[in-house]
C-alpha cells in the first residue's frame, strides 16, 4: 500500500460499485506505508464488512484467492510489467487495470481483462460493474486468460 499503487482509486471505485453490489467483497493483500490511511478510509466510510485487509499472504494463499476471485483490480500508476496481471490470468482470473505503463502492456484489453482511464475511479467502477454484470464477457476473459 503505497501512493503509486493507486489504492485510493480502487477503494473509491469499490465504494461506488458496492452500492449496486452490496454482497461484493474487496480483499487487499499486502501492507505498506499507506495502511493507516487505508484503515481510516475503510472505517470512515463504514466499509469494515466488505473491505478486508489481509496483510502478507504466501504464494499458496495468493493462488487460492486469485482462483476464487471474480476479477483482480490492478490500480497501480506504473508497473515494470505487471506480474500480478500475469499471475491472475494464469489462474483464469480477468484483470481490470489502470491504463498505465506496464499494465497496458500485460492486460489484453477486451480479451483478458479491461483497462480503465488513467487514475479514474469513476471509470474503474464502471468497468467493475460491466465485468460483474456480464457473465458471457467474464467467461470469455477467463478462457482467454
Amino acid at each position: 500500500m503505497t501512493k503509486y499503487k493507486g489504492i485510493f482509486d480502487a477503494l473509491l471505485a469499490f465504494q461506488k460499485f458496492q452500492k449496486s453490489h452490496p454482497e461484493a467483497q474487496f480483499l487487499i493483500a499486502g501492507s505498506g506505508p499507506f495502511k493507516p490511511q487505508v484503515e481510516e478510509f475503510i472505517h470512515k466510510n463504514q466499509l469494515e464488512n466488505s473491505v478486508k485487509l489481509l496483510g502478507f499472504i504466501d504464494q499458496e494463499q495468493k493462488r487460492t484467492l486469485l482462483q476464487q476471485s471474480r476479477f483482480l483490480v490492478q490500480s497501480s500508476y506504473k508497473e515494470g510489467w505487471g506480474l500480478t496481471v500475469i499471475e491472475a490470468n494464469a489462474c483464469g482470473t480477468p484483470v481490470i487495470g489502470n491504463f498505465a505503463p506496464g499494465l497496458k502492456d500485460s492486460i489484453l484489453d477486451q480479451k483478458t481483462g479491461l483497462l480503465y482511464q488513467f487514475a479514474d475511479s469513476e471509470d474503474l467502477a464502471e468497468k467493475m460493474n460491466l465485468l460483474w454484470n456480464n457473465p458471457q464477457m467474464h467467461a470469455e476473459f477467463k478462457k482467454n486468460a
